[in-house]
């Protein structure tokens, strides 16, 4: 047997009989830790808690789903990263999902979803937005040809007496300005 496969073959007998724990238990009230992604688990049946329990899987790694458990939340618990290294594969009860892939990060929480920081607002209503742009433009138009018949009948010198043609007149009402709360779906961000 060479020397590589020799390798590759105690690497994989060294997978292969590494214990990994599962285990199921109750997440301590007041432990949850959003800036660590910890939180301390009592394992049931037994007395004392498992202390920083990983809300991800991966040790030191920003990227992946993020489970946020609810105090009291049922969770299956499983040591990923070796022995002692627990994590929550599975949990009763979610305050918050968060989802990190590269640069880009989405919340999910009861209250909505959010991109990134929610700095740049909700997201549009589209159909909302396009009725109001379809009235707006629908009035521009309407002005338009108004303006047109009138420039079309217009004559240059002619008597001023006789005043604004009828369907210059006929286009009249303020346009009602758009606000922000009637094109946006705050229950997004981004």
């Amino acid at each position: 047997m060479s020397k590589n496969a020799l390798k590759i073959a105690q690497g994989l007998k060294a997978l292969t009989h590494k214990q990994y724990e599962l285990m199921s238990g109750t997440v301590v009230p007041g432990t949850v830790d959003e800036t660590k992604y910890s939180c301390d688990v009592l394992p049931t049946g037994m007395g004392d808690p498992i202390k920083g329990v990983m809300l991800h899987s991966v040790l030191s790694n920003a990227n992946g789903l993020i489970q946020v458990p609810a105090d009291n939340s049922d969770v299956i618990i499983a040591s990923v990263d070796g022995a002692g290294e627990y994590a929550i594969m599975k949990c009763s009860d979610l305050t918050k999902i968060l989802v990190v892939i590269g640069g880009i990060k989405m919340t999910i929480e009861s209250g909505g979803v959010q991109l990134n920081d929610g700095s740049l607002g909700g997201l549009v209503k589209v159909i909302d937005l396009t009725t109001k742009l379809n009235n707006l433009e629908t009035k521009l138009n309407n002005m338009v040809d108004a303006w047109h018949s009138f420039a079309t009948a217009y004559t240059p010198g002619g008597p001023v007496a006789s005043g604004l043609p009828s369907s210059v007149t006929d286009v009249s009402g303020d346009l009602i300005l758009t606000t922000r709360t009637d094109i946006e779906d705050t229950k997004m961000t981004h």
